[in-house]
């Protein structure tokens, strides 16, 4: 029996785009799904046009108030039955044969994880998907393929997204171990490393199945403090855990990269804002990776 996937979508202000987005998880080709949208609070029309638009025995909606991405996240994780996840922001969109052809490149009962590539554009009208290869055979990678791209960034030119959760078929398994770190920024940074090294197998399909919508003011356009702190903290947790497994190969490229955040954090005019408490852990990184960077 082919396996039920739990599509998590995550609902805060986006009442200009969550009926594309609800529509495209509603319309794929593959019927074993639940679609479930946490309204984490939304202030907006977002949640009167999902009752306006959709009447699907599939969807369940969960209401809950304001915490953020990381906690409506958690919640949809709560609450799904699905033996894989899959998340979809709710400004972004998939085509709808997305689930069906990741579905079908699962090859074995370990955990594992099967991702398409995307396309980046302000809006769905300007993203080409027919211009690119529509793959349905995947290919395996290795983890150390994914933690190149990772910690080298190519994946924004490779269409291989190594670092966020959005646009991957889970098994439920990797998920349930690792759950979203509640209050951060760039929040798929401190769990999707462990994801990666916690499947048996890794699949990618070269098809654009995912949507992400370029949004100039987002959480990537975001530069307060918080951003840049919140993203050093990721990568400091990142290098801890690769110091004390088989991936010590990769702390040069972590340091230079903990390094430079470190440098925009300690010269930013916000830096008064943070504690002092907040202040000295900083300055005490710097100085210590600094050293080993030098």
């Amino acid at each position: 029996m082919l396996p039920k996937v739990s599509i998590i979508i995550p609902i805060y202000n986006t009442q200009e785009y969550v009926v594309d987005c609800v529509a495209s998880a509603v319309n794929q080709t593959y019927q074993n799904l639940e679609i479930i949208l946490v309204n984490d609070g939304t202030p907006d029309n977002s949640m009167l046009l999902i009752e306006q638009y959709f009447n699907d025995e599939r969807i369940l909606i969960i209401n809950q108030e304001n915490q953020g991405l990381s906690a409506a996240r958690n919640t949809g994780i709560q609450y799904a039955t699905g033996e894989y996840f899959f998340f979809l922001d709710s400004d972004d969109a998939i085509v709808d044969e997305t689930i069906e052809c990741l579905v079908s490149n699962i090859t074995t009962n370990e955990p594992m994880i099967v991702m398409g590539n995307h396309l980046c554009a302000a809006s769905i009208e300007q993203a080409d998907f027919d211009a690119y290869p529509q793959e349905k055979q995947g290919k395996e990678i290795t983890k150390k393929q994914m933690f190149d791209w990772m910690l080298t960034k190519v994946y924004w030119r490779n269409k291989v997204n190594s670092c966020t959760v959005w646009g991957k078929l889970y098994h439920h398994s990797i998920v349930d171990n690792h759950l979203f770190p509640i209050g951060r920024l760039h929040e798929d940074e401190f769990v999707n490393y462990l994801y990666l090294d916690e499947a048996e197998k890794i699949v990618f399909v070269d098809a654009p199945f995912y949507f992400y919508r370029d949004n100039s003011k987002g959480i990537m356009a975001n530069r307060k403090i918080k951003n840049i702190t919140d993203i050093f903290d990721a990568y400091f947790e990142k290098y801890q855990y690769f110091l004390h497994r088989e991936y010590k190969s990769y702390i040069p490229q972590i340091l230079v990269a903990l390094s430079e955040l470190l440098d925009v954090i300690v010269s930013s005019i916000q830096f008064e804002q943070l504690s002092l408490e907040q202040q000295i852990y900083y300055y005490t990184i710097y100085k210590t990776i600094t050293e080993d960077v030098s």
